[in-house]
């Protein structure tokens, strides 16, 4: 099985690990990058694509100065499946990524019934982007086993503390935890310690109890960062938008993955999130607050959560041996057999 993928992301991003090269590892199948990105400049491999059995084309490479690209795809009759954990639709204006999704959806809302079948992350996705196309598959975002090792919580020295972890896009997601952090801050002072990894606010960068670590520049890097990033509690605000509501449980498997417990956004991304069980939820600043003074006051309480979190991560949201939702519609639509 040949893949041939079309996308302006980076092999080592984020997104091409968790929609691309994770749910695709498996023997016999064969991944490629079909486009060579270098900053404006693009270098499209026609033998890549020649000899693919499937298309993937990812999120924002359908666009105006793409489409003979799409045309000939769609001529070859080989199976094309466009791929998204985004919703385009609703890419919130002051984020960076807003223009370039307006372009994508004014090309994609012209193709969308020609691909083969649309994966998304989530059901959220899928309603949206059913009225689309006649085939939407929802390919739920893993962990990858090689790039996480689901440790084992363990009760920690010193202070007890506190990760967030996200890039600058989320900004306005943690300026919403101000209030409460500072107030938890104030109140434990150097029992507890803030750590902001890849992302902060003015208020916190004014703050000189608040320890800063830099973005990185590849997901295997952030997940080797975060392996090293020994902390209790994490960290997953999302402010109530419609694009945020499409989006996955990212954070709770990173965070679990981590030996950590979390505190999450009570919206449809964390629905997985069993309050009290494998993690806290919380809307408001207050109950931010208190959800972190009951974790950082109950230390057995962070344990045993994180400890079944762990156990829910390994059973269900880990890839493993056998082909997942995206790997399997690739084979059913080109009409083959996973190797055994």
């Amino acid at each position: 099985m040949n893949i041939a993928v079309l996308t302006f992301d980076n092999p080592e991003s984020a997104c091409a690990r968790y929609r691309v090269l994770a749910p695709l590892r498996h023997e016999g199948v064969n991944v490629a990058w079909a486009v060579d990105s270098r900053g404006d400049s693009h270098a499209v491999d026609g033998e890549v694509l020649q000899q693919a059995d499937v298309i993937l084309v990812q999120r924002f490479f359908p666009l105006d100065f793409t489409e003979p690209l799409l045309e000939a795809c769609f001529a070859g009759g080989k199976p094309v499946i466009y791929d998204t954990d985004d919703l385009l639709q609703a890419v919130p204006e002051d984020n960076p990524q807003h223009p370039l999704a307006l372009r994508t959806l004014r090309t994609l809302n012209r193709y969308a019934r020609r691909f083969s079948a649309v994966s998304v992350s989530t059901e959220s996705l899928a309603a949206a982007f059913a009225p689309l196309n006649g085939r939407i598959a929802v390919t739920p975002n893993r962990l990858d086993p090689t790039l996480w090792s689901a440790r084992r919580p363990e009760k920690t020295n010193g202070p007890v503390r506190i990760l967030y972890a996200g890039t600058p896009t989320h900004t306005a997601d943690l300026r919403a935890l101000e209030t409460p952090l500072a107030a938890v801050l104030d109140r434990f002072g150097p029992a507890v310690e803030l750590i902001l990894f890849g992302c902060s606010t003015p208020f916190f960068d004014h703050r000189e109890d608040v320890r800063k670590v830099p973005a990185v520049d590849s997901y295997a890097s952030y997940a080797e960062a975060m392996a090293g990033l020994v902390f209790d509690i994490g960290l997953a605000p999302l402010e109530d938008t419609p694009f945020n509501r499409a989006k996955s449980h990212v954070k709770w498997m990173e965070y679990t993955a981590c030996g950590a417990v979390g505190v999450f956004s009570d919206l449809p991304p964390y629905a997985c999130v069993r309050h009290g069980r494998t993690g806290l939820l919380a809307r408001a600043p207050r109950a931010w607050q208190d959800c972190l003074e009951t974790l950082i006051e109950n230390p057995g309480a962070r344990l045993r959560m994180a400890s079944n979190a762990r156990e829910e991560l390994l059973t269900a949201h880990v890839h493993g041996d056998e082909p997942g939702e995206l790997l399997s519609l690739c084979y059913e639509l080109a009409g083959k057999s996973p190797a055994r």
